[in-house]
């Protein structure tokens, strides 16, 4: 009987100490917003910063909508998706209008 207790006992805190690192190592908070065109990650990182990861989908690509830089810190960011085909008629357009801004599709960044 002490041997089965001592069993049990050593199950129950093995059982709790997985608990209590699966707590403490928990990966950040992610809020989810999905459509057929963008997938929006939001995550909440522990110590009180957040990401956000904008995933588009089907064809789909994204650019801000000013140029954004390292060392600036924003208030808002204002990301627009496009499909290829009206990325290149708005460089197209834009060319055409003010032919000194000799615009190049660039579709692939990575």
């Amino acid at each position: 009987m002490k041997k089965l207790i001592t069993v049990c006992g050593g199950i129950l805190l093995f059982g709790l100490g997985l608990g209590v690192g699966t707590v403490t190592n928990a990966a950040p908070s992610v809020t989810t917003i999905e459509t057929e065109k963008a997938k929006i990650e939001y995550f909440d990182i522990e110590n009180g910063d957040f990401d956000v990861v904008v995933t588009p989908k089907k064809g789909y690509n994204v650019k801000p909508e000013w140029t954004l830089q390292d060392d600036k810190f924003y208030k808002d960011v204002y990301l627009v998706g496009s499909t290829k085909e009206r990325a290149s008629e708005h460089v197209d357009a834009s060319n055409a209008a003010f032919p000194e801004l000799n615009w190049e599709l660039s579709w692939g960044n990575e």
